[in-house]
């Protein structure tokens, strides 16, 4: 037989993952609320009369228990559901040679930066559920009130993703600056804790401690770790397939077999494209990378890296540097004309690096000199 096993030699990179969206979006429910079939159905009016109860996924529904989270004291604990309406008859390619907006903001980061329910319910139209389920529906014959019970994610579990993502990137943020982490650990014995909490939700990463570790590097070993957990609660796969690719010239040729990496749900995909980029090991439309200019993340394809002092080495954003210069010279103009630019106005990027930390741009100080003192 012949001998195969030297045909894929490197791991699987590229990713590749499909996720469907509802074809009229979402909308907030509570646990127990009756909804009409029509309403999620991809085709109104072909089940009539029939009803779906709104079920938190991993939780069983009762009459009882929906009625005791109506209860004024127990509000708090009947988080809203979200219901996607309409059925689902597309499918949203979220990873395939595509890792990020127009503007090269990276999935994790768009979703780290959700704030409101309708934020929330804006992303998920655009992306789909963060996990996947093999039945939504169960149908029991015995109760004849309703039709089946519906499973579907909460508003809590997206809010706790969230903010677990926003920390994650908060304490790679301080890493890449520099800055004190030591807030992120607590000695105790011969292991050291490391604590990774939001809004929502919080982690602990046990570590074993090792001698004249910086605490920076203890941190980075920590970050690591809670990476990897993430990566085992929400998994990925290889999978093969044909692969379409641009060479010189604008010609597509077409590579057979190539590995693929397959997160297995939306939330597998976000801390996917997180791990890929904090470790490294993806490719170049995966990575996403921090513009030390704004501390904001974006894909290393929409990024420079500067060559010169200071910041050698690091990464920032074309757009990021445009607007950075552009607000530069225009203090440049103003003080030629004896003004001043107000800081910090509404509406107006903002950025970590001070304007005199990078040089001066020659051309525009002459430019601005000659607009105000022009030669006779």
């Amino acid at each position: 037989m012949e001998d195969y096993q030297d045909i894929y030699l490197d791991p699987p990179r590229a990713n590749l993952f499909f996720n469907p969206v509802p074809r009229r979006g979402f909308r907030l429910v509570s646990f127990g609320d009756m909804i009409p079939i029509d309403d999620v159905a991809m085709f109104p009016g072909s089940v009539p009369g029939c009803y779906v109860v709104a079920v938190e996924r991993g939780k069983k529904y009762t009459k009882e228990f929906a009625e005791m989270l109506k209860k004024p004291s127990l509000q708090k604990f009947n988080t809203p559901l979200l219901l996607p309406v309409g059925g689902f008859e597309k499918v949203r390619i979220i990873f395939y040679h595509k890792y990020s907006d127009k503007d090269g903001v990276p999935l994790f980061s768009q979703f780290s930066k959700l704030e409101t329910d309708e934020d929330i319910l804006q992303f998920a139209c655009k992306y789909g559920q963060l996990k996947k389920q093999k039945e939504e529906f169960e149908i029991d014959s015995d109760k004849r009130d309703y039709f089946a019970e519906y499973f579907l994610e909460s508003l809590q579990f997206w809010k706790s993703e969230i903010s677990l993502v926003k920390q994650a990137l908060t304490i790679w943020s301080s890493l890449e600056a520099r800055e004190p982490v030591h807030q992120y650990l607590k000695p105790e014995g011969d292991k050291v804790l490391f604590f990774i909490s939001g809004e929502n939700s919080g982690k602990r990463v046990t570590l074993k401690a090792i001698q004249n570790e910086s605490k920076t590097e203890t941190v980075k070993r920590g970050l690591a770790q809670f990476i990897d957990q993430k990566m085992l609660e929400y998994p990925a796969t290889v999978a093969h397939g044909v692969e379409e690719r641009k060479i010189r010239g604008g010609e597509t040729v077409k590579i057979p077999y190539s590995s693929f990496i397959r997160p297995t749900s939306l939330i597998s995909a976000i801390w996917l494209q997180i791990s890929q980029s904090f470790f490294k090991d993806g490719e170049r439309d995966i990575i996403a990378r921090r513009c030390f200019l704004t501390g904001d993340f974006f894909a290393e394809s929409a990024m420079r890296q500067r060559n010169a002092e200071p910041f050698k080495g690091q990464y920032y954003s074309i757009r990021g540097m445009r607007n950075f210069q552009r607000q530069k010279n225009r203090r440049i103009e103003a003080a030629a004309e004896g003004k001043e630019v107000k800081p910090d106005r509404k509406g107006v990027m903002q950025f970590l690096v001070d304007f005199d930390a990078i040089g001066e741009p020659v051309a525009e100080i002459v430019k601005a000199q000659k607009k105000t003192h022009p030669q006779k």
